[in-house]
Parts: structure tokens; sequence; C-alpha cells
């Protein structure tokens, strides 16, 4: 499993996820009156392995148990499920003689009734249904059957369900929380939030077809280890197996009964008085009642998402033509005019009759549009011919595409639409469509020159000055979120005024927001983003889901670098409920991610920083993720895991540096290094990394990491370089920060309690906690024991808060505080803790031997300790409490 590739055989046996349900057949069992247990369930739900598990317990007790064998074919045969257990010379024609004959077996078992497992008793042939209905009544056997809700009900079921000493258990489908579980217990490791999401909502808490998506996941090596996580690379698809699981259930439906499937798997839900009629009432009951279909208040739709799955696949092209013009035909449109409705019916019939008027389908289009249905734009354009598009019908596919994460196939469209002659052509939507491109080629990962040579060649090309204003407001802002924040601002202010419309000025708004919160500007931006807020509630313009998602992602950054984290977080948590594009869904979990790491949540901050990962390399997008893999990296060595830090540094290695939040994808590797006690190191690094943040024009980032330099010991030139580099930052997170570098300058109990009560102040919770800590450690160290006492107090609270049971690593600041060891005993004291020989940490840090045992021994006296694994308590900062 290490290398998260093994295949799991479909016969393998999973966790048994219904322990509390065997304890109910126990009592059953041991409760005198009680005759039977009746377990009932969805198809596929886990009837059958929790009978065979009671079963099991029941042969612990001493318990024969006879299994009978129903089975579909075996219920066309007199006595067909229990042959197996009739001597060959019997007489069947004579059911006394069958009855004695099982009779007798409960005979020669007389001190324990036997226990008759009847799996799929809707299956049981009515001769086999009499014999059991006898021994039942008889008192001779304890039944055990189990039978599926969507079956018909038989005899048999009626008259158990009529007895007094029948238990009745109803097994459930699993939910998301027990799911979780098993996959885990399955996987042997945890598993990512939403790859239990996209199993739950595929499966719907089916044992079985959640069995066969998980090995189906693990053969494609979609489903991986990503550090000590699984998570899914890429959408989930059905397996051989489960395709012919669901088509062998689907068959039961008639040709009437599988038109309305197929209608549903296009357009579900629909209407119940539009389906009954298409196909008729009977026709619908009858399907609700196989568990086909389900029925919520006036609407149906399919009762399992692989259902809808399994229908289209094997839909031919006019058939699935035919489906979705009558799924525009039956859509909600409360809010569009009779007229509206009446052009979509129009189109929705010529892409089933194939007589296509472009003009209608384009006006169909535009309809769709505005309803947010951009599959449905797609689904409309994709059918005009390339002689019938238009730079606007172009223009409008190429959004829909971008709004649907399809980049690759929008670049594909938008090219068409800008490689015309504007002088002959509609300059204001060739104009609109080579600025969406530019957006489209930076966010897909293509070097920004790329989209920069998109805008020159168009800005040559127009005619008015308005439509090069446009182009040059687009390549400001990408300017300015790419890296180079100052100069984006400088192009975006001169532009200001100049009135480029609102969709241009919405993408200019979110990149000047995000460039001023990357420049140290956190107020100002919250000042434009309010501002700009106010504006657009006020503005008749239609606020797309991109450009919502991109305001949300901008806002959070702005909100966290302020000072605002637990507002950040509360607005990031109403942003992920919502649907969002996948482009911008990644940026939105990293950005949760970042503020969770500030705030010293760190188990949710890897949670959100996996999410961005996976929503990334699911979506072929490569910005996000050498800062999502450093965040995780970081995480993973701040709570001692340094397994999946390394894994996590390699590939952020991997990843090209994208200029955005420049120096911040080396935060990992810097961490990894100080959790090795390698401090020296991990403040080389972590110094590179701020000066070039610094360079850059991004004194967020530079704020950020030097704030980490001093938490690894080296606040002197921490706080020098904070002050020189990052003076102009605003906000009271930046003022908090200072304070906690100001303050491990100075040894000063005193400013150390400021700086803890102002990170408590913003929400920083895990730096509160370390900065309490060592407020402690300057306390104990001269004598204080009172206020000690009341810090340890402010830290214990501050760590609850952050998540953490333990310090995490500001074991250096601490030690020096308490016990005033010099850099090079702390270095190999640090390693000496993690296990390492006095030989191994000379040759690393180029020492002999004799000087480290002589350097542990002042160790030793300095901390009052006196062995090697006393050590990282006492250096952890344990003692100061």
């Amino acid at each position: 499993m290490a290398d998260g590739q093994a295949v799991l055989s479909a016969t393998d046996s999973w966790p048994f996820m219904h322990q509390e349900s065997v304890d109910i057949f126990d009592r059953a069992l041991n409760t005198p009156g009680v005759k039977g247990l009746l377990i009932q369930g969805l198809e596929g739900i886990g009837k059958s392995r929790l009978a065979e598990e009671c079963c099991s317990r029941a042969s612990l007790l001493g318990h024969p148990v006879i299994r009978v064998r129903s089975t579909a074919m075996a219920s066309r045969i007199a006595y067909g499920a229990m042959t197996h257990l009739l001597p060959r010379d019997i007489d069947t024609r004579n059911p006394i003689h069958v009855y004695r004959s099982l009779a007798n077996f409960q005979a020669e078992n007389a001190h324990r009734n036997p226990v008759i497992l009847l799996d799929d008793l809707h299956f049981l042939d009515d001769k086999s249904a009499a014999v059991i209905s006898q021994l039942f009544d008889s008192s001779r056997i304890f039944l055990l059957a189990t039978f599926n809700l969507t079956a018909q009900r038989t005899a048999l079921m009626r008259h158990l369900e009529r007895r007094e000493g029948v238990r009745i258990l109803e097994l459930g489908e699993l939910n998301r929380e027990r799911m979780s579980v098993l996959l885990r217990r399955r996987l042997g490791a945890d598993v990512e939030r939403s790859t239990v999401d996209q199993f739950y909502r595929a499966s719907r808490g089916n044992m079985l077809y959640l069995r066969e998506l998980v090995n189906g996941a693990r053969s494609d090596k979609n489903l991986r280890l990503a550090g000590d996580t699984w998570r899914l690379h890429a959408p989930l698809r059905s397996t051989a197996r489960l395709r012919r699981l669901i088509e062998d259930r689907l068959a039961i439906a008639d040709p009437n009964g599988r038109n309305c499937l197929d209608l549903l798997a296009i357009s579900e839900p629909i209407e119940i008085i539009d389906l009954q009629a298409m196909v008729g009432r009977v026709t619908l009951s009858a399907l609700e009642e196989a568990g086909l279909v389900c029925i919520n208040s006036n609407f149906a739709a399919l009762a399992h998402p692989l259902y809808g799955e399994a229908l289209r696949s094997n839909m031919a092209v006019l058939q699935r033509r035919e489906l979705l013009a009558a799924h525009v035909m039956r859509r909600k449109m409360e809010k569009k005019e009779p007229s509206s409705l009446n052009v979509m019916q129009q189109a929705a019939r010529q892409v089933m009759t194939e007589s296509l008027d472009a003009q209608l389908l384009a006006r169909a289009a535009y309809l769709a549009y505005e309803t947010g249905d951009y599959a449905q734009v797609v689904a409309f354009l994709e059918e005009m011919t390339e002689t019938q598009h238009t730079i606007p019908t172009y223009l409008l596919l190429g959004e829909s595409y971008f709004l649907l994460g399809h980049l690759k196939h929008a670049e594909h469209t938008l090219r068409r639409a800008t490689e015309v002659d504007m002088t002959k052509q509609n300059s204001e939507a060739a104009v609109a469509a080579a600025r969406l491109r530019m957006v489209n080629l930076y966010w897909s990962g293509a070097p920004l020159s790329q989209a920069l040579y998109i805008g020159r060649v168009t800005r040559n090309q127009c005619q008015r000055d308005l439509d090069r204003y446009v182009i040059q407001e687009c390549a400001a802002g990408l300017v300015a979120v790419s890296g180079h924040p100052q100069l984006g601002l400088g192009l975006l202010d001169s532009l200001r005024e100049v009135p480029t419309g609102p969709a241009s000025k919405l993408t200019a708004h979110t990149m000047k927001v995000l460039a001023l919160v990357t420049s140290g500007k956190a107020s100002h931006a919250l000042q434009e983003s309010d501002e700009y807020e106010r504006t657009i509630h006020k503005s008749p313009a239609r606020i797309t889901l991109i450009h919502q998602t991109a305001l949300d992602v901008a806002r959070i950054f702005a909100l966290t670098e302020f000072g605002l984290l637990e507002e950040a977080e509360a607005h990031a948590g109403s942003a992920a409920g919502q649907s969002h594009p996948l482009m911008t869904a990644a940026w939105l979990a990293f950005h949760r991610g970042r503020c969770a790491w500030l705030a010293g949540r760190y188990l949710d901050a890897k949670s959100h920083y996996t999410r961005a990962i996976a929503i990334s390399e699911t979506a072929g997008r490569t910005r996000v993720l050498p800062l999502a893999y450093s965040g995780i990296a970081a995480v993973a060595a701040v709570l001692g895991d340094e397994r999946v830090a390394q894994e996590a540094c390699t590939n952020a290695d991997r990843c090209a540096a994208e200029g955005l939040l420049t120096g911040e994808e080396r935060l990992g590797e810097a961490w990894l290094l100080a959790r090795q006690g390698r401090f020296d190191q991990a403040r080389q690094i972590i110094e590179r990394a701020a000066r070039q943040a610094w360079t850059a024009g991004q004194n967020s980032s530079a704020a950020l990491l030097l704030t980490e330099m001093a938490r690894f010991g080296y606040s002197k030139r921490a706080k020098n370089m904070l002050m020189q580099y990052c003076a102009e930052n605003e906000g009271p997170l930046h003022s908090a920060r200072l304070a906690f570098v100001t303050a491990l300058d100075s040894g000063s109990a005193e400013l150390q309690l400021a700086a803890t009560n102002d990170l408590l102040e913003v929400g920083a919770h895990g730096l509160a906690a370390e900065s309490a800590a060592l407020t402690a450690a300057f306390c104990t160290s001269t004598g204080q024991a009172r206020q000690a006492a009341a810090a340890d107090r402010l830290g214990v609270a501050a760590r609850k808060q952050a998540q953490l049971s333990e310090l995490p690593l500001l074991v250096a600041p601490v030690a020096k505080a308490m016990n005033q060891l010099t850099q090079r005993e702390f270095e190999i004291a640090a390693r000496a803790g993690r296990g390492m020989s006095s030989q191994t940490i000379a040759n690393e840090l180029f020492l002999s031997r004799r000087t480290v045992d002589n350097s542990l021994q002042r160790v030793y006296a300095k901390l009052g300790i006196h062995s090697r694994r006393d050590l990282l308590p006492a250096l952890s900062g344990d003692s100061a409490s």
C-alpha cells in the first residue's frame, strides 16, 4: 500500500459496519417468544453480509445454521430453495414428507433451535414458503430472513410481519460519516473529505456500488495516496462489473418504463404531471415500486445517480437529441416570459428534427445563459455548424466553456473569435473574446507573456480607443496578479476613469484587490472591495458565477491579511457551500487553507490544502499546486509527520513557481528542515524567499515568511528585515506579527505577553499559543511563578483553538529563554532528541564525535535532565508549563 497503487480484489472482505445490528440479533435470539428477525433494506445495502455475521454469532452460541438458497432461478422450481437440504429419494409431491424431513433435522439438534438463514425472502418459491411458514409456526426454528424493500411483497412476508414473535430491522444506507470511517478502515489511511463526498454522491451509501467504485478507482490509479491521505485525481468512472449490475437492475422495466427512465436520465427532475402524461400513471407507479424512480413532492427523479450514468452511456446520438429537446420543453421557466419559453421550445424541436435555424439556436442559447444554465448553452451552440457561428456566438460558447472549467475548449473557441478582421466584424464582441482569452490562457497555466501577446496583437487591430483600453485594462490586471503587483496597480489606476464596461471593470477590480493585498495594502484592499460591492449592487449588470467566486477569493485574502481571520473563515465557509467553477474553486480552497494556517488551525489547513490540490490536478490547473503542496509540507512538519512533509516538498519541487505569492512555495521545505533540527538551513531558505517576495513587491508574503524565520530562532534578523521590508504593511495582523517578533528578540516577558494578547485579538491562535509558552518560559527563568502560570493558562486556551495537543516547533526560542543554550548546542540537542547517534550528528555538522558528546553533557546540565530520551520533552517547552 505504500505506493497507493495496489488493487483491491472484488472478493476482499470489507470492514463490517453494522456490529450494533448483530447485537440486536443476539438479543432477539435469546429473548423468549421471539422466533425470527427480518432484515429489510434496499439492494446492495449490506443485508446479506449482516445476515452472515449473525449466523456466525449463532454458531458461536451453539445454534445449528441452515441456509436456504432463494434465487430468481430457484423461485421457478418447487422446493428449489431447499433442494440441498432434502434427501435425494424424497417424494416432493407430498409436502408432509418435506416437512417431516426438515423437522427431523431439528429433532437431532433439540438442545438448540436451528437458525434458518433465508436470504432474499422475496425470491422464495411458494412450496418452500409453505414449509418455512409451518416450521416457524411450530416454533421449531429461529428464522433469519432478508428482504429487498423494492421487491414485491409475498404472502410469507405479510404473514411474518403480522406475527408478534418477529423483530423487523430496517437497514439504512451509509451516511457520509460512516462511509468516511469505512473507507479509512478499508484503505488503511485517512481519505480526503472531497473524495468521500464524491464516493457518497456516486454510491448514495450503497455498499455494493461503493465497493465497485473503489475497486475501479484503485485499478485506474485514480484513487491514490497523496502524502498520508487518499484522494481522487479525476472524476469517478463506473466499472464494467458495476455497469452490468446496474443494467441488470434496470432490465426489470418494460419498454414504456425504459422510455421514462431514459427521459429522467437526461432531464431529471420532471414534474409528475408531465411524466404521467407521457408514460402513464401505472408505469410510473411500477417504477417507483421497483425502486428505480423516487417521487418527492411534485417531482420524479431516478432513485440512484448511477442509473442515470448507465442510461446515458447507452444512448444513441439521435436519441440524445430527442431527449435533449424534451428536457428543454419541460424546463422550469418561472422567471421567463411566455415568449422566451416559446423560443426555447422551438429551438429544442429544431435540435430534435435537425432542421437547424442558427438565429433561433443563438437566441435560445442567450436565454439559457441568462438563467445560468451554461451546459445548456454549450448543448445548443455545439449544434451550429462553423459557417453558422458568428463572433458573438463563439464568444458565448467560449465563455460557457470557461465558466464550466473546460479551458482547452474555451481557448480553441475564443481563438476562432479573435482571428478575424475587426474592421469588418463585430469589434466589441471580438475585443471581449480577446479579453476573455487572455484571462483563460493565464489561469490555465500558460506563461503571462503568451496572454500579453494576444492582448498586444488585438490592441494593434482595434479601431476604437475604448477597445484598446479594454485590452490594456485586462493586461494590467494580469500583470498585477502575476508577481508584479506594484506595476500592475499603477497601470490599473491609470485606467480607473475609463468607461470600459461592467465585465471588464469587474475583472480589473478583482485583480486590483488581489494585488493590493499581495503588496501589503490589506486595508486599502478592503475599502476597494466594499466600494465596488456597493457599486455592483446598484448596477443592473449581471454578476456571473466566475465573477462571484473571484470576488469571494479576493475578499477572503483581504480579510485574512488585514487580521480578521475569523471573519475570513466565515466568509470562506459560506462561499464553499456554493457551486464554483473548478478554476476558482482551487484558489478558494487554497486561501481557506492559508487562513487556517495563519489562525493556527493546522488540521483544517491540511484539509483545505489537500482539496485545493485535488481540484487543481483534476482540472489540470497548475498555478496553485506549488503553494498548496508547500502548505501541506509545512502543516505536516508542524504536526511532526516528516514523511508526509518530505513527500509534499518533493511534489512542490516538481511544480514551477508561478510568481504568485512569491516565496511561499519554499515555506514547507523550510519547516521540514527546522523540524529536523537544521535551523540554519531553514533560516537561509526562508530569508532568501522573503527577499524574493520583497523584491517582487509582495510584502504580505515577505511578512509571513519573516515571521516564520523568527519562529526558527532568528528573531533579531527577522525583526530588522520585517521593519525594513514591510514598514508600510497595513492591518492588525501585521502589527501583531511585528510585536511577536520584537518580543522574541527582546526576551521581555511583558512584551511577549502583550504580543500574545495581540495575536489572540486577530485570531492567530497558533502563534498566540507559542507566544504564551515563551512568556511562561521568560517568567519561569526569572522566578515569576504566578505570571508564568497565567501565561500558561492563556497558552492552553489558545492551543485548543489551534487544534494542537502540544506546541508545534517553537523549541529553539523556548530552550534559549529557559536555559541559554547556544545555537550549536541546540542543533546538537535537537538531532540527538530525534534519535540520531553522536557519530551521525558529527558527520552532518562537520564536528568530531567528542565535541558532540561534550556539548550534550552541557545541554543535560542546563536542562536538568540525564539522558537523550528526555531531550525532546525538555526542548519542546513542556518544562515551562
